[in-house]
């Protein structure tokens, strides 16, 4: 089971138990939602990340999704950003 499972709530104690840390789940997600969905501006990356780390404990890692995601996305190919 790894951060992105349906079924898994997104909670530090989940994390902790699958030896994620903060930092690597929340930049693994920023990186799946980039790959589905690039070109999105910085407030509907933050808008999904609160939706999906609604503990919280987890939103310390905003800063590091956002960074995460904009990563990614800079390193697709434009035909990819235009959808």
């Amino acid at each position: 089971m790894d951060c992105s499972e349906d079924h898994f709530i997104r909670h530090p104690d989940n994390c902790a138990q699958l030896g994620l840390g903060c930092r690597s789940c929340t930049s693994e997600a920023a990186e799946r939602l980039a790959q589905v969905s690039p070109g999105m501006a910085p407030s509907g990356a933050v808008t999904l990340f609160r939706i999906m780390f609604e503990q919280p404990v987890c939103r310390v890692q905003q800063d590091s999704f956002l960074h995460s995601y904009q990563q990614v996305t800079t390193r697709l190919p434009e035909t990819e950003l235009a959808g």
